[in-house]
């Protein structure tokens, strides 16, 4: 099938599973590329499809692709067929065959959660969501402080800031542009010679949104808050990301973390770099572990985390001394690479 009527085929059932909007749903295809679809055909006909557009995601000090399973949806009349399950396998196959390594999702609810997690998703994204109340604005900020109600002002600003955590998703321009054009608001504090602090948020019946802040420091980021507080007169919802954790061990706090935003999901698919990235972070960890991968044999392999370094062993007779071997599934190593992981700016809408 030519590529132009798959893409138009995977739009029909996308309307009929998800009813978006038809200009929405040009929008979104668009955005994502011919290039970014795994479906399923009888020949004539697509049944079953989803988009997989690929992210920069920043872990640490390093920038890693990684591939989103996004709008994964089988036709009405091909279900409970086991189609779902071969379309996350092959998006995660392509994840590895195009080198990324990592892949993540949405999930709907907590049945879809457990769904993805016997692929080896974990949720591991931080839910910490903060309110910001009218009451606790600080006065002397409202006196000093306006909003400007500006894209191209928080696009000017945006390199500049900082979202306060070293994992999260790095998006592009064009990200934004259709954040813009799906009703989302961008403000920024005006009266800043040297910088604007910038949020991204929706308003609901009830309250505010806060999708992103872009801010240097805490005193621009109450100021921000207070200021939209002001501003709406309601609840401000912020969900900031976590500090990172300082666990003493490799099986300690990390795999404990409450208030976890169950619906995020995430999965190694390049062991070797992943792995790598977390041991450079975690000098002090000293463990042995066998890795098991059922979907990607390349990543079945027992490794030594020392020093910041990893030691790849063949098989476990090559360890040196009376080292206890840690069994840890994909599932559990991605939790442990990627514990509280924020994403940020997913098109939820």
């Amino acid at each position: 099938m030519e590529i132009e009527e798959v893409l138009s085929q995977a739009k029909k059932i996308w309307a009929t599973i998800f009813a978006d909007s038809e200009d929405f749903i040009n929008d979104y295809f668009n955005y994502v590329g011919k290039d970014n679809i795994i479906y399923l055909e009888n020949g004539t006909h697509i049944f079953g499809f989803c988009l997989l557009p690929v992210y920069n995601f920043s872990l640490f000090n390093d920038v890693i692709k990684a591939d989103y399973i996004s709008g994964l949806c089988v036709a009405n009349d091909e279900r409970s067929k086991g189609y779902g399950k071969k379309l996350v396998n092959a998006a995660i196959n392509q994840c590895y065959e195009k080198g990324h390594q990592v892949i993540f999702l949405v999930a709907q609810d907590n049945d879809l959660m457990q769904f993805y997690q016997q692929f080896g998703f974990a949720n591991t994204c931080v839910n910490n969501n903060k309110v910001f109340k009218l009451k606790d604005v600080n006065e002397v900020f409202l006196d000093t402080h306006n909003l400007d109600f500006n894209y191209k002002t928080f696009l000017k600003n945006y390199d500049c800031g900082d979202i306060q955590s070293k994992k999260y998703i790095v998006h592009e321009r064009k990200t934004l542009d259709l954040y813009f054009k799906s009703g989302y608001t961008f403000v920024n504090v005006i009266d800043d010679e040297d910088f604007s602090p910038g949020a991204i948020l929706i308003e609901n019946d009830n309250n505010v949104n806060v999708i992103e802040l872009n801010v240097k420091n805490q005193i621009q980021k109450t100021i921000l808050l207070s200021l939209i507080a002001d501003r709406y007169e309601k609840d401000v919802n912020y969900k900031e990301p976590l500090k990172e954790y300082n666990s003493e061990g490799i099986y300690l706090d990390i795999f404990n973390k409450s208030k976890r935003d169950i619906y995020q999901m995430m999965r190694v698919v390049d062991v070797n770099t992943c792995l790598a990235i977390f041991a450079a972070n975690h000098p002090y960890v000293d463990a042995v572990l066998k890795i098991e991968d059922e979907y990607i044999a390349e990543n079945n392999k027992v490794v030594w985390v020392k020093e910041g370094e990893l030691i790849i062993f063949e098989n476990t007779d090559n360890i040196p001394g009376q080292r206890e071997i840690h069994d840890i599934s994909i599932k559990r190593l991605t939790t442990l690479c990627f514990a509280n992981t924020y994403l940020s700016l997913l098109l939820d809408k």
